[in-house]
C-alpha cells in the first residue's frame, strides 16, 4: 500500500469516528433511581421520572426499566413495545461493536473474520449505513470480486436508502475501497445530475 492510499485510509477512519454517532447514555444515578422506584413497586413514579430523562428513548437500559414498570401496572402492550424498542436499540449497539471489530480485523488483514463481522453488523442493523460500508470494504480488501458484485446488487435492490445516504455517497467519492463502485451501482455523479 503506498503512502497516499494509507493516508486516505487514515482519513476515512477519522471520518468514521466522526460520523458513527455514539448513542446517548442515561447516567447511572438516574438509572439506579428508576430501578429503585420500580423495585419498590412505584411504577407510576418510575415512569414519570423516566419520562423526564432526555435520552431515555435511546438507551436500552432505560427502556427496559420503563417496560418493567408498564408490566408492573399491567400494561402489557406498552411493555411489549418498550422491550421491542430496547432490543432494537441493543441490536444497533451490537452492530457498532461488530463494525469496530471488522475495522480491527481489516487492519490486521484478517479478511475472512472481517467479512463475518461485517455480515453480522448488517444483519443486526440493516438500515444503518456503517455496517454496509464495512462489508464493502472487507469484500474489496479480500479481493472477493464475486461476493462484492453480488453484494452490490443486493445493495441496489434491497437497500436504496443506504446507497442514497450522504455517508455512503461520500464513500463512493473518496474511499479507496469504493473506487469504481459508483458506476457498478449506476449512480450518476453529482455534477452530472445538476
Amino acid at each position: 500500500m503506498d503512502r497516499l492510499e494509507l493516508t486516505m485510509r487514515r482519513m476515512s477512519w477519522e471520518r468514521n469516528k466522526k460520523t458513527l454517532s455514539v448513542p446517548p447514555r442515561v447516567d447511572d444515578d438516574s438509572l439506579e433511581r428508576a430501578r429503585n422506584l420500580h423495585l419498590e413497586g412505584k411504577y407510576e413514579e418510575a415512569l414519570i421520572f423516566l419520562s423526564g430523562i432526555k435520552n431515555c428513548v435511546e438507551d436500552a437500559r432505560c427502556l427496559r426499566i420503563a417496560g418493567l414498570s408498564h408490566l408492573g401496572l399491567g400494561h402489557v402492550d406498552e411493555a411489549v413495545d418498550l422491550f421491542s424498542l430496547s432490543r432494537e436499540t441493543t441490536r444497533v449497539e451490537l452492530a457498532r461493536d461488530e463494525v469496530n471489530l471488522c475495522m480491527a480485523l481489516l487492519t490486521g488483514s484478517r479478511f475472512i473474520e472481517a467479512i463475518a463481522a461485517a455480515k453480522r453488523a448488517v444483519e443486526l442493523a440493516p438500515t444503518e449505513v456503517g455496517p454496509h460500508i464495512n462489508l464493502v470494504s472487507a469484500l474489496r480488501r479480500a479481493n472477493d470480486e464475486v461476493a462484492l458484485e453480488n453484494y452490490i446488487r443486493t445493495l441496489s435492490d434491497e437497500f436504496p436508502d443506504v446507497v442514497s445516504s450522504p455517508l455512503f455517497r461520500e464513500r463512493l467519492d473518496k474511499d479507496p475501497d469504493f473506487v469504481g463502485l459508483k458506476h457498478r451501482l449506476q449512480i450518476p455523479d453529482r455534477s452530472e445530475a445538476q
